[in-house]
């Protein structure tokens, strides 16, 4: 196995911030306010909101992961990607480092992790100009060493990491990069020309299977430097890292149900890592951008009561680090949620902002259908009975 510790010591204030700071996540819980006393089921929307400034921030380590496959000389596509790993070189800090990994045929590391000197920017712009394409799109080996240079860094404390994928091609072997284990790290991938279909499937299933990455699409008329931009702006404001909410059901009072549409997962959008552990449901969420939220459904199902009581239906609680730190929010017990279970509880009630982002996932995954099938005519119908009886 390579061996990528080689990386360069970030100056020594990059991966301590200026100071330590405490309460960088609010977490609030919605639900219904009553339930009645026979068996029910109950939706709870537990929100998690990141309130840091981006002037808290730790330094960035980032590697590129870029497609250099023969594909790469067509419509301009390799000149688009010159362009845009040359502005994110320009963007970055001091206080932030690179790497670069180009894969086709075979995966090969460009450079280090630099720190952003203004020599190492001159230093990277000129290995990105000197890029060239040609040969097959071994996915797989640009993928893993792109993590393996995370993975071995000597200096990592406190600070932000990801990775950046860009690919136009369908693999050697196709799946074969579905085998890379990239959970520990943020993978942002950017499926770039025709075939969308295609490189979701591969794309978009390496970056839900990571820490909280996410795909991106780029058609061939569009710009690469404005996706990689708006990433950007997002990693270079990171301050709540390793974000993960804890959510206990209430033996005797309360069980989360695990949604067969959602795959088994037991908090929608099903699109966060998620394990059961007991009577707990773990959900991680990875780093936070500033002022980011994210917010997920948890299904319970009370049981029947023969009396009235105000019940403890759950518990949530956020671990995650900031400058290496260990935090936790609330941070001295975890957050309750009550509903008062009584005979008077009108089973058509229903908490306004639980409604909300309901719909909101709703038009989600309609918009996201339609993308898929072409189909908008049909996606549009959908919607539109958000708008009848009922909804």
């Amino acid at each position: 196995m390579s061996s990528f510790a080689d990386d360069e010591p970030p100056p020594a204030n990059s991966s301590a911030g200026t100071k330590l700071v405490r309460d960088r996540v609010r977490l609030a819980v919605y639900s219904n306010d009553k339930a009645p006393l026979e068996e029910n089921t109950q939706e709870v929307l537990l929100e998690v909101t990141d309130t840091s400034s981006p002037g808290e921030r730790s330094g960035l380590d980032l590697v590129a992961v870029l497609d250099v496959s023969g594909s790469m000389s067509w419509n301009s596509k390799l000149d688009k990607l010159k362009t845009a790993m040359k502005f994110v070189i320009s963007k970055l800090g001091p206080m932030d480092r690179l790497s670069i990994v180009s894969f086709s045929s075979y995966a090969d590391k460009q450079c280090s992790l630099c720190v952003m000197t203004a020599d190492a920017k001159e230093k990277l712009k000129d290995i990105v100009e000197r890029l060239s394409a040609g040969g097959s799109t071994n996915m797989r080996d640009g993928l893993k060493m792109g993590l393996d240079v995370l993975a071995q860094r000597q200096y990592s404390r406190g600070r932000v990491s990801s990775v950046v994928l860009m690919s136009d091609g369908d693999e050697d072997s196709p799946g074969a990069s579905l085998a890379v284990d990239a959970r520990g790290k943020a993978v942002y991938t950017f499926g770039f020309g025709e075939d969308h279909d295609a490189k979701a499937r591969v794309l978009g299933a390496i970056a839900s299977k990571s820490n909280g990455g996410t795909f991106h699409y780029v058609r061939d008329d569009e710009s690469l430097t404005v996706r990689f931009a708006e990433i950007l702006a997002g990693l270079l404001s990171v301050v709540v890292q390793d974000l993960e909410l804890v959510v206990s059901e209430q033996p005797g009072h309360s069980k989360i149900i695990v949604q067969e549409k959602d795959e088994g997962d037991a908090a929608e959008p099903g699109k966060y890592p998620q394990r059961r552990q007991g009577d707990k449901v773990c959900i991680s969420f990875g780093d936070l951008f500033s002022g980011e939220v994210r917010k997920v459904i948890v299904h319970l199902l009370l049981p029947a009561v023969h009396r009235g009581y105000r019940a403890t239906v759950l518990t949530a609680q956020c671990s995650y680090r900031i400058h290496g730190n260990a935090f936790k929010s609330p941070r001295d017990e975890p957050l309750r949620c009550f509903i008062q279970r009584t005979r008077s509880a009108s089973p058509a009630a229903k908490n306004p902002k639980v409604e909300e982002e309901k719909d909101r996932l709703f038009y989600v995954d309609k918009i996201d259908e339609a993308s898929k099938t072409n189909d908008y005519d049909t996606a549009h119908g959908k919607l539109e009975e958000t708008h009848g009886p009922g909804r």
